[in-house]
């Protein structure tokens, strides 16, 4: 099986591969450790910090849902033990 070349340097046998594009790199062409450009640095810096970064969600969450149903339902309850005592 023949061994990969860098992809700018055909002569030279590539020992990395670029970590956002997957380009074959040797020991000259790498950038910051495992990268082929600073385009693919930035690149990859961005989803990483975008997968990091929390998500906003929209809508009401378990815990307030909840918590809605449960001030419902203690006054549908109270209405309800109200009529039956007679106060209205």
């Amino acid at each position: 099986m023949p061994q990969e070349t860098c992809f700018r340097h055909r002569q030279k046998h590539s020992a990395y591969r670029c970590q956002s594009c997957s380009k074959p790199l040797c020991d000259k062409c790498i950038v910051n450790g495992r990268f082929c450009s600073e385009g693919c640095n930035k690149k990859y810096s961005k989803f990483v910090a975008d997968y990091q970064a929390p998500t906003k969600r929209e809508g009401l969450g378990f815990g307030q849902l909840l918590f809605s149903l449960l001030l419902i339902a203690a006054a549908a309850g109270g209405l309800w033990y109200a009529k039956q005592q007679g106060l209205f």
